[in-house]
């Protein structure tokens, strides 16, 4: 799946290489996108205080009725699926906190920070946030009370860059870190960097598929706006 500038919500169908669900969700870019346990609902979140539900399986894909459509006061920043329940992590800007919550739960991570991205694990007893102020991603273990029990950072060492990803292994033990360029893994127990990567941005300038046959539309006009030289059915 995929979320636009505009605003507009993209599924493809992997097995069957087609497009299988398009709707305008929401009124402005889209920041973040995730599907619940069974792939049946993909919940998104735009550039704004509002989540959105699309079901995805079933003879009529729509967009359906979120559990948690608007934020409080502020932001969200992080967004998950703990099996079939739907949670995010939400910036509150009058008290600049951050909060987890659910329909039924919430928790305050932290006070007097200002987090740009966040991730949760499906548990929903951890909780990573990149600071903006200091560099450092913050990590909250939460008791199934909801009571935070321990705080740890993490330095990544982006070289001036901020996360566009944060994602959190289920258990919360190992944290993945995403920029333009660059991955991480994480160990957090002991806050040690186990892999990382880098590379440029994907360019397809000098690649000429003008002879292939079989690409996909979707595939063709995401080739063409990387600079590939496509066949002209696979553009229309």
């Amino acid at each position: 799946a995929a979320g636009l500038e505009n605003g507009q919500v993209v599924v493809w169908d992997l097995q069957e290489e087609e497009r299988c669900f398009t709707a305008n969700v929401h009124s402005r870019g889209v920041n973040r996108l995730v599907f619940n346990g069974d792939g049946s609902q993909l919940a998104s979140y735009g550039s704004g205080d509002r989540v959105c539900c699309c079901q995805i399986e079933g003879a009529d894909p729509k967009p359906v009725s979120a559990p948690l459509p608007m934020a409080y006061d502020g932001s969200f920043i992080g967004l998950g699926w703990n099996g079939n329940t739907l949670w995010a992590i939400e910036h509150l800007s009058r008290s600049n906190r951050m909060m987890w919550r659910s329909h039924d739960r919430q928790r305050i991570l932290a006070r007097d920070t200002a987090w740009a991205i966040a991730a949760g694990s499906d548990d929903g007893l951890t909780a990573a946030g990149y600071n903006i102020t200091n560099g450092l991603i913050t990590v909250c273990r939460s008791s199934s009370a909801g009571e935070v029990l321990t705080t740890q950072t993490v330095n990544p060492n982006l070289h001036g860059q901020i996360p566009k990803t944060l994602q959190l292994t289920s258990q919360g033990d190992r944290l993945l870190v995403g920029t333009d360029n660059r991955v991480q893994l994480w160990q957090i127990a002991d806050s040690r960097c186990l892999w990382q990567t880098t590379a440029d941005r994907c360019n397809g300038d000098g690649c000429d598929l003008s002879g292939g046959k079989g690409i996909p539309v979707w595939h063709g006009q995401l080739l063409q706006r990387l600079g590939a030289i496509v066949p002209t059915d696979s553009t229309d």
